[in-house]
């Protein structure tokens, strides 16, 4: 499957892509990684923010890099990546509780499938950066917590429909 179909399972069949990503297919934690990577440069910082964005923080790094302050650059390059740690805390937590919950025998694919029913979490944010950077201001603080929540709940039923099938798979196996 592509990387765009394969986002687009998680999202519209996400049991089917749980069980395609249990059974060993590619997908899940390298797919999360593009997009967060596309986020990341990308940016999101509110409009009248005075924090620098994600995106200016990496062209300050490689631009201290250029001048060979590669200790600058480290800062800036790593000030970018901290934007991201609420994601990858989110995924790790996820596969630390699917491994847990599960069973002894997950062969590893917990982190896939946590990577992957961390999309939707991805899809909402990125949704609602793109409609409001298009209509010129920021969403309201009800609108940030109300797509946070859609792609916390959205996430969290696909992460139980990950550990009913690692379960359902455990099952089997025995």
């Amino acid at each position: 499957m592509a990387f765009l179909e394969r986002i687009g399972a998680v999202l519209v069949s996400p049991r089917a892509e749980m069980r395609r990503l249990s059974a060993g297919k590619d997908g899940g934690l390298g797919d999360v990684a593009i997009l967060l990577g596309l986020r990341l440069l990308a940016g999101e910082t509110r409009v009248g923010s005075p924090a620098p964005d994600s995106s200016l923080m990496l062209v300050r790094a490689g631009l201290w890099l250029g001048k060979l302050e590669p200790q600058l650059a480290l800062q800036g390059a790593l000030q970018a990546l901290s934007r991201l740690v609420p994601d990858v805390l989110g995924i790790v937590l996820g596969a630390v509780a699917l491994a847990l919950l599960a069973s002894r025998r997950t062969q590893g694919r917990e982190l896939d499938l946590a990577a992957a029913a961390w999309i939707p979490v991805l899809l909402v944010q990125a949704s609602v950066a793109l409609v409001f950077s298009a209509l010129g201001h920021d969403p309201s603080d009800l609108v940030t917590r109300l797509s946070t929540y859609l792609g916390l709940g959205w996430s969290a039923a696909c992460w139980a429909l990950a550990l009913w099938t690692l379960r359902g798979d455990a099952a089997v196996s025995s």
